[in-house]
C-alpha cells in the first residue's frame, strides 16, 4: 500500500469512509483511536472500535501500518487515563518517557503559623508542568502529568495550590472546581486552544490528600508552548517553544534542521 494511503473502513451505516486520511499519519489515527476506547478490558483485530464519530477494527488499521510494538505502547499509556491511580503512584517512583510527577502545579510551599500550607504563587513555576504536557502532546503516544505528587511517587497534595488560588479568587469556592478551572486556563493559554482539548484532568484522593491526574492525549499537530522562564538576571521571560519527550525528560528542540526531523517522524510534514 502506498504512503499514506488508507485502507476503506466500514461505518455503522455501511458506507465506505476513511477518516483522517489526508490529516493524520496511521500511527497518530491507531494512537487516538486505542485512546478513545481505553476503557475497554481487551482490544484485538477484530474488536469494534469508536473512533472520530465512526466504527471500525484495529485490523482494518493496522493494515496502513503494521506496528504490534506501536500499539502495545499506545494501549499502555491511554490505560493510564482510566486505571486506579496506585499503579502509577510510588515509591519506588514509576516515572518514565510516559509519566510525570509534579508536587504542584504554581506554588512554592511553605508551612504557616499553624502548621497550614500557605501557597506563594510563582509563574515559572508553572512552566515546568506546561513544558511537560506540550510534549506529550509532541509525541505518538501522549502521557498522564499527575499533580501532587513528589519525585519518590508519593502524594504531596495541592494544598498549597488551593491555598494561593482561594487568597487570589473567591474564597467561598470549592478549592478542587478552582484548581481545575485554573490548570486547564493555564494550559490553553500555553498551547491554545485546539490542543488544550487533548487534554482531560481528574482530581483523585489518595490516603486523604488530592492529586490531579492531567491526561494527554496525542495532538494532530505540532504543537509550540508559550512559557514564563527566569533568565540568568532573575528577570522573567516569556518564550514560544517546541518540546519534545526524551527518555523521562523534557527537552526544548530550537535548532531547524532537527524540529523538521523530528516533525517529519511524527506527522510527516
Amino acid at each position: 500500500m502506498p504512503s499514506g494511503v488508507w485502507p476503506r473502513l466500514s461505518s455503522e451505516g455501511g458506507r465506505s469512509i476513511s477518516p483522517h486520511s489526508r490529516i493524520l499519519r496511521p500511527s497518530l489515527w491507531i494512537a487516538q483511536c486505542l485512546h478513545e476506547n481505553a476503557k475497554l478490558d481487551k482490544v484485538d483485530e477484530d474488536s469494534p472500535l469508536r473512533c472520530g464519530g465512526q466504527v471500525t477494527v484495529l485490523r482494518l488499521a493496522l493494515a496502513a501500518r503494521p506496528k504490534a510494538q506501536l500499539v502495545e505502547d499506545v494501549r499502555r499509556v491511554a490505560r493510564q487515563q482510566h486505571c486506579p491511580i496506585e499503579e502509577l503512584l510510588g515509591p519506588p517512583p514509576k516515572e518514565n518517557r510516559h509519566l510525570k510527577y509534579k508536587a504542584t502545579f504554581r506554588t512554592r510551599a511553605e508551612e504557616g503559623m499553624n502548621g497550614e500550607l500557605v501557597g506563594e504563587a510563582f509563574k515559572p513555576l508553572e512552566t515546568a508542568s506546561l513544558k511537560t504536557i506540550a510534549a506529550f502532546l509532541n509525541n505518538r503516544e501522549g502521557g498522564t502529568l499527575l499533580i501532587g505528587v513528589k519525585d519518590d511517587g508519593s502524594v504531596y497534595g495541592p494544598d498549597s495550590d488551593y491555598a494561593s488560588l482561594r487568597s487570589e479568587k473567591k474564597p467561598d469556592k470549592d478549592d478542587r472546581d478552582l484548581f481545575e478551572l485554573h490548570v486547564n486556563q493555564a494550559i490553553i493559554n500555553s498551547v491554545e486552544l485546539a490542543a488544550a482539548a487533548n487534554v482531560s484532568y481528574e482530581i483523585l484522593q489518595v490516603g486523604g490528600e488530592d492529586l490531579c491526574r492531567a491526561h494527554v492525549r496525542p495532538s494532530a499537530f505540532p504543537v509550540e508552548a508559550r512559557v514564563t522562564e527566569v533568565d540568568k538576571q532573575g528577570q522573567h521571560r516569556k518564550k514560544v517553544v517546541f518540546y519534545g519527550r526524551f527518555g523521562n525528560a523534557t527537552r526544548p528542540v530550537t535548532d531547524e534542521v532537527e524540529l523538521e526531523r523530528y516533525k517529519q517522524q511524527i506527522w510527516k510534514l
